[in-house]
């Protein structure tokens, strides 16, 4: 059996070309942890993710680099364990949290490699094609009017389900939603991102009937920090939106109590955060049991493989094109799934189905854990 010999993992900074508003959050670049884990059979499993501007590389360079060097490649659940009991101290949500996920997809991608099979298929899927949520406005200085255009241009292009976030001022975004709904196609809705921007049930409720009730609301996104079980139970019992819950959520018992007692709508799973593969297969499962619609954060070349074998109401995320203006980690890899409007489709390679380009493993720093 293959042991885990090599850990590596580094940080990469990329700018934006506009800083991009969020919640309470001002955005102007986007940092990244990549890990690569090479097996004594030469097998390279890759993985990367936000970091949040955490130092989640040297987190796994250290402690759980420590941990993983000589254990059994392909037993990922006693692997798993062991990490995460081995760092209660000092982890189980948090930055540990997201540094325990990289590994763990890495892990997935070894695994998938070594019998030949995309993980997707690993994982009991069986067809390659999940829908596809498009990110289609996000505030970088343009007014809510030729957001809203955006939004409805994307729509015609083919795209049901489109994504933007809420703007600070509530009439700005009534704005956004009004010219978009104007000329949106068929039967597409909106995401309205709220980026855990309100405080408790009341305020997030006033805010939303504010914008009006024209546009098809498919859900609103994060409105509360997710550890507020009891305020999103409120929220959910007003009945003022659909409501979706769980970016960048790193407590897997967290996001399932907040199915069980707060009655979401909508479970916002990142694999990257929450555990890796492993956690968010059986968070889905349970999202699954209770009749709660999964919607996997961003990453679609890690998250496909979990829609394509999740339940048909699954989807992943996309900021489209590698070039766009808020999200550059299109340019850290290459392959991953392709894209048509509406829709991504896994590819057949071993594994997870993407490498780390080139030129971002070029220029890495010369730190290697073995």
């Amino acid at each position: 059996m293959a042991t885990v010999e090599t850990v590596e993992a580094f940080s990469v900074t990329l700018p934006l070309p506009r800083p991009l508003r969020l919640g309470a959050q001002t955005v102007s670049h986007r940092a990244y942890c990549v890990v690569r884990l090479g097996t004594s059979d030469g097998i390279v499993g890759n993985a990367y993710a936000l970091s949040r501007d955490l130092p989640v590389a040297e987190m796994i360079n250290g402690m759980l680099g420590t941990l993983l060097v000589g254990q059994q490649a392909d037993d990922i659940s006693a692997i798993w364990d062991r990490l995460y009991r081995g760092t209660l101290f000092g982890g189980r949500t948090g930055g540990l949290m997201r540094a325990l996920s990289l590994i763990d997809i890495a892990l997935w991608d070894i695994k998938g490699k070594r019998a030949g099979l995309p993980v997707w298929r690993l994982l009991g899927g069986g067809g390659p094609d999940v829908p596809c949520m498009y990110i289609a406005a996000y505030p970088t200085g343009e007014s809510p009017v030729v957001l809203g255009e955006r939004v409805a241009a994307a729509s015609q292009d083919g795209h049901s389900l489109l994504k933007v976030a809420r703007l600070p001022n509530p009439s700005d975004l009534a704005t956004l939603l009004r010219t978009a709904t104007s000329s949106l196609a068929g039967t597409s809705q909106i995401v309205v991102d709220a980026a855990w921007c309100w405080r408790g049930a009341r305020e997030a409720a006033d805010e939303i009937q504010m914008w009006g009730g024209e546009a098809p609301l498919a859900w609103v996104e994060d409105p509360l920090i997710p550890e507020d079980t009891e305020g999103y139970a409120r929220l959910v019992r007003s009945g003022v939106a659909r409501i979706g819950v769980g970016d960048d959520f790193t407590d897997r018992f967290g996001a399932k109590a907040l199915m069980l007692h707060a009655g979401v709508d909508v479970l916002r799973i990142d694999a990257c955060a929450v555990g890796g593969i492993t956690a968010a297969w059986a968070l889905s499962h349970v999202a699954d049991a209770l009749g709660v619609r999964v919607s996997y954060h961003v990453y679609p070349e890690t998250h496909v493989h979990l829609a394509a074998a999740s339940s048909a109401d699954s989807l992943v995320e996309t900021f489209g094109a590698a070039d766009n203006p808020y999200d550059p980690s299109a340019t850290l890899y290459t392959g991953g799934p392709a894209f048509r409007p509406g829709w991504a489709r896994a590819n057949e390679r071993p594994g997870l189905g993407f490498d780390i380009n080139a030129g971002i493993l070029a220029a890495r720093p010369p730190r290697r854990l073995q």
